[in-house]
């Protein structure tokens, strides 16, 4: 499943989480990716590829960014990322 949420927080100690919405920015992107389908489905018959394992593989790219956490720590600010 792709992931539907992003997790951000920035700052020390108890500072505020900020969760973004990231199945907005899909629903956003649906209209290009519907739009680009013919074209991506041409240019695999050109190129013989096939186009359905094209698919499974940017889907799969797509759902294992679920999960990922990001830590970066400075000595003036911190920095949290995480994607669910």
């Amino acid at each position: 499943m792709i992931p539907l949420w992003l997790l951000l927080k920035i700052g020390h100690g108890r500072s505020p989480r900020l969760w973004l919405p990231l199945f907005l920015l899909w629903l956003l992107l649906l209209p290009a990716a519907l739009l680009l389908a013919p074209l991506v489905a041409v240019l695999c018959l050109i190129l013989r590829r096939n186009p359905i394992a094209i698919g499974a593989a940017l889907w799969g790219l797509l759902a294992g960014f679920r999960g990922i956490h990001v830590d970066v720590q400075h000595s003036h600010a911190n920095l949290s990322i995480s994607i669910k």
